[in-house]
Formats: structure tokens, C-alpha cells, sequence
């Protein structure tokens, strides 16, 4: 499997980036996923890291029912709530929604 770091040079091209909007515009073409699904993802990952446990980040916490709750992990993150619970930290949530949001944009494109 290619490396997230990978594909993300080859992106860049080796171009220095120094405008937020240049780096939204190369992302925006990298990752399949929309704005509205980065500020859901945001929600993921924040309250991850407010959390000390994953499973005291379920659909409560995040103020949303939890039929969301799991289309949101299912679609973003591709993995199960029992999954997403069981897991520590937040970085493996930025992680894994850039990995699937990689994976849907190169099996459109």
C-alpha cells in the first residue's frame, strides 16, 4: 500500500506552498472527501482528543443521534463504532480519513 506521504509529494510535486488557499486548492483535488466532511471529521477528531478513551466520545458526547454516529464512522472513517471506541488517541482518526478520502479519490479518478 502506498504511503499517505507518498501521495502527497506527488501532489506538491515538490512546490512550495505558502498560501492556505494553494494548499486547500492541491488538497482539494488530492482527497475525496468534501469541506463539509473535513469539519465532521474535525468533530472526530476533537473529541478524540478531549476524550481519554475513545468511548467517551460516542454520539452524546459529539451532540448527535447515534444513526449519525455510525453513518459518520462508516463513511469517513470506514471502520465500526466498537472499532472507533476501542482505539486511544486522535491522530489515528486524522490518519485514517485522509487514507480512505485517498483511496475513494483514486478509485474515482
Amino acid at each position: 500500500m502506498p504511503l499517505l506521504r507518498d501521495d502527497i509529494e506527488r501532489a506538491f510535486a515538490g512546490a512550495r506552498v505558502t498560501a492556505a488557499s494553494t494548499l486547500r486548492s492541491r488538497l482539494r483535488g488530492l482527497t475525496a472527501h468534501s469541506p463539509y466532511d473535513w469539519r465532521r471529521i474535525g468533530r472526530l477528531v476533537s473529541a478524540a482528543a478531549r476524550a481519554g478513551r475513545q468511548q467517551d466520545c460516542g454520539a452524546d458526547k459529539l451532540g448527535i443521534d447515534r444513526r449519525t454516529y455510525r453513518h459518520w464512522l462508516r463513511t469517513l472513517l470506514s471502520v465500526t463504532p466498537a472499532e472507533f471506541e476501542g482505539r486511544l488517541g486522535w491522530e489515528w482518526v486524522l490518519e485514517r480519513a485522509l487514507q480512505v478520502s485517498l483511496l475513494r479519490a483514486r478509485d474515482r479518478g
